[in-house]
């Protein structure tokens, strides 16, 4: 089989589940990255348990990881939350870094993710157009034949397992501030998925729910950005239980096991236009379930009344 590339930088984001921890540091160490940066959140107040599970946390990314690389560590004493942990700690990342891949630690990266998100991360390096590499998607693997494209493009990417450029991250603009002027055109546009995220748009720019994803969101597509989409799925969540900050269960899209190994050398499409089918799924997701399209479409309308 030919050789994998060489895979990136990593930034990896932990909080208070080392045994979550331990896991994806096992897949790590299948690719030996070169360099890893570990972003530790500080336990929470009000919270006993915290201090003794974030403990036993540093103690395992101070500990010399099995292969040769460097390690960097944000310690934080005091608790940020998930919002300014995670921004803060791609911040300090890209502060070093130009490219790499990023995992939170319930993000569990099948062996195929760091070669792939690498040889993409070179690949497009130069193109503004692309600004997000996922490591998961929505679709069931299609065989994985020689012949099958290894990737695809779509309007938005997923945030379990992902990879980007400084050049990307830098445009990041966590506020919307430009979303009272955009608005109406996200609500009138005939593409159903800017029109399922301009509801979320509306709904974070009023407060009901800002997360840093749907800023980051936000920012793609103002730029009208496209991301690169795997043909099989390279990451697992494996989060979902009582130490989980969000309960997505089990048929949650996303939350599908590894695909079959890619085949290498990758098979590029013949051009990077967008699988309009792809964007379909990616509006019915966003969309989501009756009752989040009438608290988004609620919100939406408070805040255009505003």
């Amino acid at each position: 089989m030919p050789a994998q590339p060489a895979s990136p930088p990593v930034l990896l984001m932990v909080f208070n589940r080392p045994a979550l921890l331990r896991r994806v540091l096992t897949a790590l160490a299948e690719n030996r990255p070169p360099t890893v940066y570990v972003a530790a959140d500080g336990p929470r107040a009000g919270h006993p348990t915290d201090a003794a599970r974030c403990a036993e946390v540093r103690a395992l990314v101070q500990e010399p990881l099995p292969w040769p690389c460097t390690v960097r560590l944000l310690l934080r004493e005091e608790n940020l939350g998930l919002q300014q942990a995670v921004t803060s700690a791609i911040d300090w990342f890209f502060a070093h870094e130009t490219m790499g891949a990023i995992l939170e630690d319930d993000c569990l990266p099948a062996r195929d993710f760091l070669p792939f998100v690498g040889e993409m991360l070179r690949r497009f390096e130069s193109n503004p157009a692309v600004m997000h590499v996922s490591g998961v998607t929505m679709r069931a693997a299609r065989g994985g034949h020689d012949d099958t494209p290894s990737y695809h493009a779509a309007h938005s990417g997923h945030i379990w397992g992902w990879a980007t450029w400084r050049r990307a991250w830098q445009q990041f603009e966590p506020t919307l501030a430009a979303w009272p002027t955009v608005r109406d055109g996200y609500r009138r546009d005939p593409d159903p998925l800017r029109r399922a995220l301009g509801r979320k748009f509306a709904s974070a720019h009023a407060g009901r729910k800002w997360t840093w994803s749907r800023a980051w969101y936000w920012t793609m597509a103002q730029q009208r950005a496209v991301s690169i989409i795997p043909a099989v799925n390279l990451v697992e969540n494996i989060g979902d239980g009582p130490d989980a900050t969000h309960v997505h269960g089990r048929d949650h899209p996303l939350r599908h096991r590894f695909g079959p190994a890619l085949s290498w050398p990758l098979q590029h499409p013949s051009s990077l236009a967008v699988d309009h089918d792809y964007d379909r799924l990616l509006a019915r997701y966003h969309r989501g379930s009756w009752r989040r399209r009438f608290a988004d479409q609620w919100w939406a309308l408070r805040e255009r009344l505003a």
